[in-house]
């Protein structure tokens, strides 16, 4: 008799074909979503970690930017901060582990295909092939090439080469200022400032193409800015560990700690004029971004599941209650002819 039930029913719900397809739908979404966000964030968090870590396939992110678009400090300004900063660094304060100077300047790239000629807004980092912070990033699978070297050598970032169709030996021509050159691609690789593709002060990435970033030689960026070797309009810190910033999205103070390390930092400023931007990770929006990204997958893993889940089981409550009222009149037969209630409800729920 329960088979016979079991067959009636699966009748019953064959006609209503549209009820159970999104009855089957919304729960395939429910358990596709779950693992869907939940393998987004472990995935995500391990990518960061390998990418901001100081080790030979890591970049190095730094703990402090100081930066200053109006100025270029000298190599003999740099080098006085730094080594000023080491000598007056307190032994009560996690150790500087390095401080480097960059210079980045933003510019264009004079593009040309079959659709005619470009200039698109760029963005050029001078970067030292010894470089220790904030280093470029090569991932296995997913980049190519070297560091650039020489003064004709640069780097295109990896998030434009697929739409401008750029490959390993193409040239390009590149410009900042008033004047231009051609610089050999010799990698494509990531930074740690540009994982979120889009010009500073944007939350909004521009279409594929639209804009460029470029990493090229200390050599190449004096060759193309005109400005002497060493020369930095950046400088970054490296400081043992990771000190406690303070995170934009929670009511608390965390930064004590970092902003004792600013106040040494602005000492040493001070005494060499050095005038600048202090950024810690927390206030430099292309770091805080992914962690904010990092931070909303992981707290939305659990909501976003127990919402379709909940819909899923709303669904599958009414269309069960449907499928009762369909089938009153077999049930009361059934009840007449001595089913027991258990076995009409099990077959139900099956």
């Amino acid at each position: 008799m329960s088979n016979l039930l079991n067959k009636r029913l699966a009748r019953s719900l064959w006609r209503s074909k549209t009820r159970l397809i999104a009855v089957i739908s919304m729960i395939f979404v429910g358990v596709f979503a779950g693992v869907t966000f939940g393998g987004y964030a472990a995935n995500l968090d391990t990518m960061y970690d390998s990418l901001y870590e100081d080790s030979e396939s890591g970049t190095n992110l730094a703990d402090l930017w100081i930066d200053n678009k109006t100025v270029v400090w000298s190599d003999e300004q740099v080098s006085g901060f730094c080594d000023s900063l080491h000598t007056s660094w307190p032994s009560s304060s996690a150790s500087l582990d390095g401080c480097e100077g960059r210079m980045v300047v933003d510019g264009a790239l004079f593009h040309s295909n079959t659709s005619g000629d470009y200039i698109i807004k760029s963005v050029w980092h001078g970067i030292p092939q010894n470089a220790d912070i904030d280093r470029l990033w090569f991932p296995a699978g997913h980049s190519e090439g070297r560091v650039a070297q020489s003064a004709n050598e640069i780097v295109m970032d990896a998030h434009i080469t697929d739409a401008l169709q750029l490959e390993i030996d193409d040239t390009v021509r590149i410009g900042s200022g008033n004047g231009s050159e051609n610089f050999t691609i010799v990698g494509i690789a990531y930074h740690p400032m540009h994982v979120f593709l889009a010009p500073e002060g944007s939350i909004f990435p521009p279409s594929p193409g639209q804009f460029v970033v470029g990493y090229l030689s200390s050599e190449g960026i004096e060759r193309l800015t005109g400005v002497a070797t060493g020369s930095s309009n950046r400088l970054m810190l490296d400081i043992e560990g990771t000190p406690n910033f303070d995170y934009a999205d929670t009511a608390a103070y965390e930064g004590q700690e970092i902003d004792e390390i600013k106040q040494i930092v602005n000492a040493s400023m001070a005494e060499h004029a050095i005038d600048g931007r202090i950024q810690d990770r927390g206030q430099n929006n292309a770091v805080e971004l992914m962690r904010l990204d990092l931070e909303g997958a992981k707290k939305m893993v659990t909501p976003i599941t127990l919402m379709i889940g909940t819909i899923a089981a709303i669904t599958i409550v009414l269309s069960l209650q449907r499928l009762v009222q369909s089938q009153s009149r077999e049930i009361a037969i059934l009840r007449t002819l001595g089913i027991p209630r258990t076995s009409l409800m099990i077959g139900y729920l099956i």
